[in-house]
């Protein structure tokens, strides 16, 4: 009817016979605009001659049946044999029409808040086949339905707190690609108490995925920009990753060395969770590629500084300098007459006439005293 009765046609659609005229009238009435309404006007009629406007476009006029030969061939009718594209469950409701709305009646039954427009009429109905066959709803469903619930409706309602329940359960069993779609809810989609569950289970299932996730996948998950709206979802990813790398092994390794190579600003808050202990560092030190931009050389040898790796800081000073300059920035931060550990590295990762030439250069005993074991070598 809409695509039928618009102001490019003219002349009237007629319906034959009275049968569910007022459905079809009240349907049409609801996708009219407010200046078509103006314009629009809903009859019955017998006689064609009686007809005030003969080319007035917004028309819909219901005829008997025994009237209708008087009208066909002058006017576009709508035969009671005339097949036509179903109704929208929102559209059978708008006609009172329970039986070809059973979900979005359902649904409406359980919230017990009757729909202010059509526009919560169409929300609802996205959801409502979702709400009727909630324990077979994929996470992505079933989210959409509780996001959609809070929308109409932000009391707790039994379907609500079912919907949560069923949401956190699929948390509790989803892979990657599928926790990753929570990252699309933002702080005020969902009440306050709805996201803490979901940031529990989020925060518990994620230990879980990182250990058989690859590297790629998981930093695809972790570095997303970080945005004030979505502060529940960056907090229950931290709590995850903080509790994996408490557990520390090769594979946390390997994820920080690909969070290494993101931006700065999308994964510090990351990174400073790494656990302060000689164990991480030295697995950082076997980790790292030997071809590396340079400013993920810069971001390590920061988190390297902050933490008090200075082994892994000399390591990435020597791969953005030449010998004597990295050496030079390292004694800057490391003071300590006894601590020739890292110094050492710069032996390793350079040539020993290198290093000579620099201790040369330098008036700091531990760097002479270890050129001096290399003359005698």
């Amino acid at each position: 009817l809409k695509e039928l009765i618009t102001p490019t046609r003219s002349g009237p659609i007629i319906w034959a016979g009275q049968e569910e005229f007022e459905e079809a009238a009240a349907l049409l009435w609801q996708s009219l605009s407010v200046a078509e309404r103006e314009n629009a006007s809903f009859n019955v009629g017998f006689m064609p001659h009686q007809l005030r406007d003969t080319s007035a476009p917004l028309q819909l006029i219901a005829v008997p049946e025994t009237m209708l030969p008087r009208w066909r061939g002058r006017y576009f009718v709508i035969e009671t044999s005339d097949a036509h594209i179903d109704l929208t469950e929102a559209e059978a409701y708008v006609a009172g029409d329970t039986t070809r709305s059973p979900h979005l009646s359902a649904l409406l039954m359980h919230l017990g808040v009757p729909p202010q427009g059509i526009t919560q009429l169409g929300m609802l109905q996205r959801a409502a086949p979702t709400a009727a066959a909630l324990d077979q709803a994929s996470l992505q469903e079933v989210l959409t339905l509780a996001t959609i619930l809070y929308w109409y409706q932000q009391m707790p309602s039994e379907i609500s707190q079912q919907t949560l329940a069923r949401l956190v359960q699929l948390i509790q069993q989803s892979d990657i690609t599928e926790l990753s779609r929570l990252g699309s809810v933002t702080d005020t989609m969902l009440s306050a108490d709805a996201l803490q569950q979901l940031a529990v289970a989020t925060s518990e299932q994620l230990p879980r995925l990182v250990a058989a996730a690859r590297p790629s996948q998981l930093t695809e998950l972790l570095a997303w920009k970080k945005v004030p709206e979505r502060q529940w979802w960056r907090r229950s990813l931290q709590v995850g990753i903080e509790v994996y790398f408490k557990s520390w092994n090769s594979a946390a390794s390997e994820l920080v060395v690909s969070l290494l190579e993101q931006p700065v600003s999308l994964v510090d808050d990351y990174l400073s969770l790494l656990p302060a202990t000689q164990q991480v560092e030295e697995s950082l030190m076997s980790s790292l590629p030997t071809s590396w931009p340079s400013q993920a050389w810069k971001h390590t040898a920061s988190i390297a500084l902050s933490r008090q790796w200075l082994g892994l800081h000399m390591m990435c000073l020597l791969r953005l300098y030449p010998v004597l300059e990295a050496i030079q920035q390292h004694l800057a931060v490391n003071s300590s007459p006894t601590n020739t550990a890292a110094l050492q590295i710069a032996i390793n990762y350079s040539k020993p006439k290198e290093f000579i030439a620099a201790a040369a250069s330098l008036n700091d005993d531990r760097v002479t005293q270890l050129a001096a074991n290399l003359c005698v070598k």
